[in-house]
């Protein structure tokens, strides 16, 4: 016969026994918290920029580039707000732009039409194409010249590298350079009287820069060693 008072004592031992379990099984699921957001990382918008200050940015993820190759081909990346499309070639590329003074024409080179480039000019805020050369050489490096009534530009239609002229409607095409020396980025004196350009000197060995009289041709000057001159 088992008396009251062992029951008690049976009854409250498995009362400690199951609260004790019940601890333990807490203790066995709790977590450690998870680290707060970026956002909470941020310092208060009147902290101050001093050495202080230095962790909370250290702290904050560095953002990740997006790779240029993993981007559509006929949208502009989000990031480029202040950017806008001109050109819409579906085959060939465009290359090579300039815009007149004003801002109002936009030159460039093209394979759009041919394997080979040509001179392509629009409105900067139109749609319609004017192809300036047709030949099945070359023509790049496209400039204006400070009035916006001539386009200066390299082609190796005549064997190798030269500089030629033409006008905004196609006409009047002029050669510049005629020689067996390679002239290329053809770039306009601000009274619009003189082209400079690089040269590849077959005495020197090496690119030189130039000046031409657009007026007369044959006077010619060598400025110094190097290439692109603006």
């Amino acid at each position: 016969m088992i008396r009251c008072g062992s029951l008690r004592w049976i009854a409250w031992t498995l009362a400690g026994l199951m609260l004790g379990l019940a601890g333990c099984s807490m203790r066995l699921v709790r977590v450690q918290p998870e680290p707060p957001p970026a956002e909470a990382q941020k310092a208060p918008e009147n902290a101050s920029s001093d050495a202080s200050a230095a962790p909370l940015a250290a702290a904050r993820p560095a953002e990740t580039p997006i790779p240029w190759d993993t981007l559509p081909a006929d949208s502009t990346p989000h990031f480029l707000t202040n950017a806008s499309q001109h050109t819409y070639a579906t085959i060939g590329r465009n290359f090579d732009p300039d815009l007149d003074p004003q801002g109002q024409w936009l030159v460039f080179a093209s394979t759009r039409n041919s394997l080979r480039p040509d001179i392509f000019l629009k409105k900067v805020d139109g749609y319609a194409l004017r192809q300036l050369t047709h030949d099945p050489a070359d023509d790049v490096q496209p400039r204006f010249s400070p009035d916006g009534e001539r386009i200066v530009f390299a082609s190796n239609r005549s064997g190798n590298w030269d500089l030629w002229m033409i006008r905004l409607d196609g006409t009047g095409l002029v050669r510049l350079t005629d020689d067996l020396s390679n002239e290329i980025a053809p770039t306009w004196s601000p009274d619009g009287k003189q082209v400079a350009f690089t040269l590849w000197g077959r005495r020197s060995g090496q690119w030189e820069i130039w000046t031409i009289d657009v007026g007369q041709p044959s006077v010619r000057k060598f400025l110094t060693y190097g290439m692109f001159p603006d």
